[in-house]
């Protein structure tokens, strides 16, 4: 019976399994882990299968299974991988008490965790030690909801003690919501100093009237009064007293308290505030010196847009704030004397001037409000020494710069300056060129004027006024003419975006002033001329603007740099410029497919709809006019589907018509990807000669030889000959030529079609002698971007960091990618010196100066990135031999700070300029340094710290290579030896060190306000970190963290958006003491 039961089951198998309608089925039991894990806490009360026992200091004893624990913990995989508990069934743990220990164990066995206000403070800091991330959370999210005014202070403590960044953060919004409440807790007056001065000097504190914050200082001195007299200069400096004006009383008050009184220090901060509020009186335009000037900001975002509107029907304007995160906008003070075509700029983030413009008569009249007013107007200021209409406006220095512009008939080329100090307006050195219409930016403490009008003529060429010298200087053309361009700087880049240049434009290009180039990005969704341009949070804002006869004023874009995408918001006012009312009931809906429509009034009220190579081309425009995102998704994600080498550009073509921007870029990465295949297609020769630029000047263009781009350039010329032959020079441009090699640049130049046009024979000439010049000099500087490497792939920079073994004397370097969090062995250096200092030109050349092998070295050596073989190369050796100098680049140049000649500090500097591939002394800092770290911020390098005879130092001083002399700035609040140092979006970061403790706090330095100020702490201390600035972030790898050299082998990534710190990596076990980004290499592609 056994044997025919089982041959009859063995037949219905196969019978099943032959059946068509048997499908695999995918079952999940979604009980299984948790039946698991009950039966392996079940073994673990029972004591089977154990293999650890933990014993702590009160003899209680927790069993566990290594396996389990090892998977749940980092600390245990590593206490049962590495050390010598990995053979050992029984294991002392003298840093957790018997009971967190238990329910730690419970909780990795359960994933189950019962806390209370009696166990959080010790399961925290247990969790932390173990690695429980979970449980970390958990007892961060328990101690937010506790929160209050009286004990706010304590869980901050708490948090800042075991590193609970979140925890922080919530702790100290509350502190700053309720700091009238909290200031009146028993746990304020037990404060350090330290934490009040944290707490008072928070730009964001919610207090109505900033006596409550004076206040709150002379209690908390007056608890312990011996004790803590001291200290109140350290604490009045943050007290703003020059905010107290709305009554003199107040102040009065103030200087006659005993403590201030008797304190010579204190009454100069209340002279500060008599004179300030004095000053405010007699000239309503006052710029704030200090921070104790600037009122504090409380809110959500502490930065709103103030908007500039007019109606398109009625001489009207109006002012709206608005706010980009919440993206809401409220009426802000009218003004009266309404001026079409003002320039409008900000000084400080709180002075706004409308400057100029059209009313009834050309004007030269200005207007400021002052925002920090509690009602704001606006009032006239001095007038302009010219009248100027559609002139161009920038703020440099604190002065404010009105640019060309029109008078009553012609274009002008003189420009004025308004001067804060005296009240006036005053000529300056006028452009080159007469512009009007044009855009303006700031970079570098230069002022560009960026395209215009000139006469009938649209412009695109640019140039730079520098102040010191009191000069314009033409830089690098834009790729088009552009009348009425906005212009945005953000993160060290200037933006040309829009416009019009013989039709209206949606092209953006962006301007690298270490290249000296203009380059494209993403374009905007719309045309847009004359739009505004604001830079916030490392985001671009583009607002309103016109195209052909419509005025945009009911959008916005917003361009990401990280990604360079475009995304587009109507206001709440915004009206559809496709549909028009005819009658009482009936809508016309003008040019859409009657089929197209009833296909989407069907997914309407189905919520389902099939997408066909027929129908993708009508449904992909008209979801967008209906704005039915679902829809619109479907099409692009079916189109993504059929990109290949044949279709990519055309998808491409319709992607830019209909503004699908991630269809765009998805064609786009293709046609990169697959540039060889895609130029031997028919749709390539068909294309337009701006599409061919577009394509031929992508920088991530996956091309092996630089030739294969020329050689497309000339098939699409020759597939149109006659008409496509004037169209050579413009594409040449783009054509990578000095990338060739000798012998194939000579085969080029003996192509007819360059012979017989001067330009193109320039670009040849220019490559023949790039070559030639890098063959006796190894540092040739791109003088444009036909001279550098076209990088693909993921991210076009990685940082090269520099590490050193304690152990041994040698040195290593790797490639880290920031963005996939991977390393890769990088050139190795032959001759190992520590304590060099190193610096990069163009992201292209590195080079390590001087520092230790034996004695204190003169020697260089560089590397140059763009090299398929990469090795290091010796240069000229420094004039001064310098162990742990401070190094940096401005304007191409290397310069070498001070250090150390073997026994004493020095305080002499050297330049190596590439121009004459020599070094030079240059003027001396005003004291001996070494071990400091040199930031490069505003055309300026600036000494940070270091130490000098066996003390730290705190104080900081800058040099200004165009007056060859160093000055002295506000000092840090801590001496920082070997600090980190790195520069992002105009501020510079002191970070971590050494001054007898390890470091791990931060601190930065705004030039605008001249003090420095505390932001979050690192998560680990840091001595000789390196720092790299990427993507909008700062970078700080490596550093030691104690006495004994314990490595900080991991890589911690800072967020100015957030003021958040996050752990990244851990090294390889070896020392990172520097790290700079460089261009990604050829061979990480």
């Amino acid at each position: 019976m056994d044997n025919i039961q089982a041959s009859s089951c063995e037949n219905n198998v196969k019978q099943v399994l032959k059946s068509n309608e048997c499908k695999p089925i995918h079952f999940t039991n979604s009980f299984h882990s948790d039946r698991i894990l009950e039966d392996l806490q079940s073994l673990r009360k029972n004591e089977v299968l154990c293999d650890i026992r933990f014993e702590t200091d009160d003899g209680c004893i927790t069993f566990g299974h290594k396996i389990v624990l090892m998977a749940a913990s980092p600390y245990f995989s590593a206490m049962f991988s590495n050390f010598n508990e990995r053979n050992k069934d029984l294991v002392k743990i003298s840093e957790l008490d018997s009971t967190v220990l238990q329910i730690l164990v419970d909780y990795i066995y359960t994933g189950e965790l019962i806390m209370t206000k009696e166990n959080v403070q010790v399961l925290l800091p247990a969790a932390n030690i173990l690695h429980l991330d979970f449980v970390i959370t958990a007892c961060s999210e328990f101690l937010q909801k506790q929160l209050d005014a009286s004990n706010c202070l304590g869980i901050r403590a708490f948090a800042d003690l075991h590193n609970c960044t979140e925890l922080l953060a919530s702790s100290e919004t509350l502190i700053k919501k309720q700091f009238l409440e909290v200031v009146n807790s028993d746990e304020f007056l037990s404060l350090s100093s330290d934490d009040v001065v944290k707490i008072i000097s928070f730009n964001d504190l919610a207090v109505p009237y900033e006596e409550k914050v004076f206040e709150s200082v002379i209690k908390w001195v007056k608890q312990d009064s011996d004790q803590r007299k001291d200290l109140l200069t350290e604490l009045m400096e943050h007290v703003r007293l020059p905010l107290i004006s709305s009554r003199p009383d107040i102040l009065f008050n103030i200087a006659k308290e005993p403590l201030v009184n008797n304190n010579p220090k204190c009454k100069d901060f209340v002279i500060e505030a008599y004179h300030f509020n004095l000053q405010k009186s007699v000239q309503y335009f006052t710029i704030p010196q200090t921070i104790r000037c600037k009122p504090r900001q409380f809110g959500d975002s502490h930065k709103v847009i103030l908007m500039f509107n007019r109606s398109g029907t009625s001489l009207k304007c109006y002012t709206e704030w608005y706010n980009p995160e919440t993206k809401l906008h409220e009426k802000a003070p009218g003004i009266n004397n309404c001026r079409w075509e003002a320039g409008l700029c900000v000084v400080r983030d709180q002075f706004v001037f409308a400057v100029g413009g059209v009313n009834n008569i050309r004007s030269q009249s200005v207007s400021m409000l002052d925002v920090s007013s509690q009602s704001p107007s606006w009032v006239p200021m001095a007038d302009m020494v010219v009248k100027r209409r559609r002139l161009g406006i920038g703020v440099l220095d604190d002065c404010i710069y009105a640019v060309g512009g029109g008078d009553i008939t012609n274009p002008l080329n003189n420009v004025e300056v308004f001067d804060v100090s005296i009240q006036k307006w005053r000529l300056v050195a006028s452009m080159s060129t007469k512009r009007c219409d044009l855009g303006v930016g700031v970079l570098n403490n230069r002022l560009y004027a960026v395209g215009g009008a000139a006469e009938k003529n649209s412009l695109k060429s640019v140039e730079y006024y520098d102040p010191t010298l009191d000069a314009w200087t033409p830089v690098a053309e834009m790729s088009e003419h552009r009348q009425g361009v906005g212009v945005g700087v953000l993160d060290g880049l200037m933006y040309a975006i829009g416009g019009y240049g013989g039709k209206y434009l949606k092209s953006v290009e962006v301007y690298r002033p270490s290249d000296g180039v203009w380059s494209s990005v993403a374009d905007m969704e719309i045309c847009r001329f004359r739009p505004r341009v604001v830079a916030l949070d490392g985001l671009l804002y583009v607002m309103g603007g016109e195209s052909d006869d419509s005025i945009y004023s009911d959008t916005v874009e917003i361009y990401n740099p990280k990604t360079n995408t475009w995304t587009m918001e109507r206001f709440s006012r915004s009206e559809s410029r496709n549909i028009c009312k005819t009658g009482n009931n009936t809508v016309n809906l003008r040019k859409l497919d009657s089929t197209v429509l009833q296909l989407l009034v069907d997914y309407i009220y189905t919520g389902e709809i099939i997408v066909t190579k027929e129908n993708v081309q009508g449904l992909l425009p008209v979801s967008n006019l209906l704005q039915l995102d679902f829809v619109n998704g479907a099409c692009i994600e079916f189109l993504q589907k059929q990109l290949n080498k044949t279709n990519c550009l055309g998808i491409r073509a319709f992607a830019r018509l209909h503004n699908c921007t991630e269809l765009l870029s998805s064609s786009e990465t293709f046609i990169k990807k697959q540039f060889l295949e895609v130029v031997n297609s028919d749709e390539f020769l068909s294309l337009s000669s701006d599409d061919v630029v577009k394509i031929i000047s992508f920088n991530d263009l996956a091309v092996p030889y630089e030739e294969k781009v020329f050689d497309c350039v000339i098939e699409w010329v020759k597939h149109d000959l006659e008409h496509r032959i004037h169209f050579l020079p413009e594409l040449m441009e783009h054509v990578r030529l000095p990338l060739l090699k000798s012998d194939i640049l000579f085969n080029i130049s003996e192509e007819p079609l360059l012979k017989n046009s001067p330009k193109c024979k320039d670009f040849v000439y220019d490559a023949l002698q790039f070559n030639i010049q890098k063959s006796f000099q190894y540092i040739t500087i791109p003088k444009t971007i036909r001279c550098k490497p076209r990088q693909f792939g993921g991210s076009q920079k990685v940082i090269l960091t520099f590490n050193r073994s304690n152990k041994f004397p040698k040195c290593y370097t790797e490639w880290y990618d920031p963005a996939t969090n991977l390393r890769e062995n990088a050139p190795g250096i032959n001759d190992c010196r520590q304590s060099a200092g190193v610096g990069v030109i163009g992201d292209q050349f590195v080079f390590i100066v001087g520092g230790v092998n034996g004695s204190s070295s003169k020697s260089v050596i560089v590397l140059d990135v763009s090299l398929k073989s990469h090795s290091w190369v010796p240069m000229v050796d420094m004039l001064v031999s310098r162990a742990r100098p401070g190094v940096g680049v401005l304007n191409n140049c290397i310069y070498a700070v001070g250090g150390l000649d073997g026994t004493n500090n020095l305080k002499s500097a050297e330049i190596f300029d590439v121009s004459t591939q020599k070094w030079r002394m240059v003027s001396s800092m005003s004291t001996t340094r070494s071990c400091m770290g040199i930031g490069v911020l505003n055309n300026c390098l600036y000494a940070i710290g270091g130490s000098s005879n066996k003390h730290s130092l705190k104080s900081v001083e800058y040099y200004d290579p165009s007056l060859d002399t160093w000055t002295p700035v506000a000092e840090m609040s801590v001496c920082r030896t070997s600090v980190g140092v790195g520069v992002l979006d105009g501020v510079i970061y002191a970070i971590g060190g050494f001054n007898g403790n390890y470091l791990k706090s931060v601190e930065v330095y705004r030039p605008s306000d001249g003090v420095w100020s505390s932001i979050a702490d690192m998560h680990f201390s840091r001595y000789q970190p390196g720092v790299a600035v990427l993507d909008g972030l700062l970078y700080v790898m490596g550093g030691t963290t104690s006495s004994d050299n314990t490595l900080a082998d991991s890589v911690e990534m800072y967020n100015p958006n957030t003021n958040t710190w996050n752990v990244m990596s851990s090294g390889s076990g070896i020392l990172i003491y520097g790290g700079v980004v460089v261009d990604r290499p050829q061979h990480l592609n």
